[in-house]
């Protein structure tokens, strides 16, 4: 059976790609709740390696960053994790020092074996990724942050190099969920009109009229994180389920 890729999920149609906490609450836990993601209507699935200094997310997942790594989570982990879900589009979010931690050639090896689609890094420009895996070959979507603080040559710096995806961080600051969203998704997408490769606008999606409000804006993707997490710290496996189908829906109008 031919596996789902990024570019096939952007071929079809407008994405809903929630993120989670690999690890998170534990190992057990995490499975489950990247399975019922996917029964609610994951096209993607956005797993973040705990970190214990993720300078660009918000308190929810800092709290479920270090809940996994209380819990016993390292970083080899998450490919043992995204190798059970292979038929979902996974991409990766790892920050810098993980990366230079784990080793880039092993970190980008033991993801292809793992059937990674993708990898963000969140904190660390084009410039000096590109260096850091200069001689390492790899079919890894690498994608990068663009912000409204980029200016118009730094956003067409990022969209040449990013591939799979370009994600839109549609408000200042860290991951989280906020009333003001409508205004600023608009506004990013039309900075980024020029770019060629999809956009998925996160940081602040936390509902089904966020997502409808990227999507008409022009948004090919959703990517919604803070807001999951919460529900699922209010209600377990079944209120997040909720969240993330209503998400679904306002994804699909």
């Amino acid at each position: 059976m031919m596996l789902t890729s990024l570019e096939d999920v952007f071929d079809k149609g407008d994405a809903f790609m929630p993120f989670t906490v690999a690890g998170y609450p534990d190992k057990r836990s995490s499975r489950n709740i990247i399975s019922s993601l996917i029964d609610s209507g994951a096209d993607v699935i956005e797993l973040g390696i705990p970190f214990s200094d993720p300078m660009a997310d918000g308190p929810t997942i800092k709290e479920a960053d270090m809940r996994a790594l209380e819990n016993g989570f390292s970083t080899g982990d998450v490919f043992e994790i995204a190798s059970e879900f292979r038929k979902t589009p996974i991409v990766v979010m790892a920050y810098g020092n993980t990366l230079h931690s784990y080793g880039y050639g092993d970190f980008v090896e033991d993801a292809e074996q793992a059937g990674v689609d993708g990898l963000i890094v969140p904190d660390m420009p084009p410039e000096e990724l590109e260096r850091e895996m200069e001689d390492i070959d790899t079919d890894l979507d690498i994608t990068f942050l663009i912000s409204e603080n980029s200016s118009p040559e730094r956003v067409g710096k990022l969209g040449e190099s990013t591939s799979g995806f370009a994600y839109l961080v549609s408000t200042r600051g860290t991951t989280g969920a906020r009333e003001d969203f409508v205004e600023d998704a608009r506004r990013m997408m039309k900075m980024t009109s020029d770019l060629e490769v999809p956009r998925a606008i996160g940081f602040g999606v936390s509902c089904q009229e966020h997502a409808r409000q990227a999507i008409e804006a022009g948004a090919d993707g959703v990517i919604v994180g803070s807001a999951l997490i919460d529900a699922y710290e209010q209600g377990g496996l079944e209120r997040m389920k909720e969240l993330a189908s209503e998400i679904r829906k306002g994804v699909d109008g």
